[in-house]
């Protein structure tokens, strides 16, 4: 049914494997690229549980940095795999990925407007508005947030 509402020739929903770094990043991908796809099947064949997680900007979002993230951690990786690499270019495949996160903070606007891109429910819940205000220090979790 999956398959069926994906577009002819997209990227495939996979599952992750434990022995292949890549297949995370092609997991997220196809997460990422069939977000809505994914949300409607589910909604569909009634997986409710799931169908209300995907529905949530928060689950979005994760999938998002997810994706951006685990992307870049794989080119990194296939770079550095390649049987000619010398030192200098392994020490600036590493400058380039530290620096690639670094910066992915200072990009939360556009990664959160990528993830509202992918559903209806625009808003926080509560606890994550908490969590996500904590910029200046560490941020604070939301379970904890609904704990205490």
């Amino acid at each position: 049914m999956l398959t069926d509402a994906l577009p002819p020739h997209g990227l495939v929903v996979k599952s992750l494997s434990d022995t292949r770094w890549s297949a995370s990043a092609d997991a997220t991908r196809s997460a990422f690229a069939h977000y809505r796809e994914i949300l409607k099947v589910a909604t569909d064949i009634c997986a409710d549980g799931l169908a209300k997680q995907m529905e949530r900007l928060e689950t979005a979002l994760m999938t998002v940095v997810w994706h951006t993230s685990l992307e870049r951690f794989n080119a990194t990786s296939l770079s550095l795999q390649k049987v000619y690499i010398d030192l200098i270019s392994t020490v600036k495949l590493y400058d380039s990925l530290v620096s690639f996160l670094l910066q992915l903070r200072d990009r939360f606007d556009e990664t959160e407007e990528k993830a509202k891109s992918c559903v209806e429910i625009q808003e926080y819940k509560e606890a994550t508005i908490s969590a996500l205000s904590d910029v200046s220090g560490s941020l604070t979790s939301p379970v904890h947030q609904i704990q205490n």
